[in-house]
């Protein structure tokens, strides 16, 4: 399941950066496949660290 959740995770990245390329043309596509994926990656460290808090003050 994980290999498919990677797949679709990545097509969902591509195909934003292509439409976000399409409406902006001065912008690369490789830059945008990068600030979409760090910025993944800065959603699921938040989502981690909060999840971790709720966790450890559970009574």
């Amino acid at each position: 399941m994980l290999p498919r959740a990677i797949g679709h995770g990545s097509l969902a990245l591509a195909l934003s950066a292509y439409e976000q390329r399409l409406e902006s043309a001065d912008a690369s596509s490789a830059e945008l496949i990068d600030a979409a994926t760090a910025d993944l990656v800065r959603t699921r460290e938040l989502i981690s660290t909060d999840s971790q808090s709720c966790l450890s003050s559970s009574p």
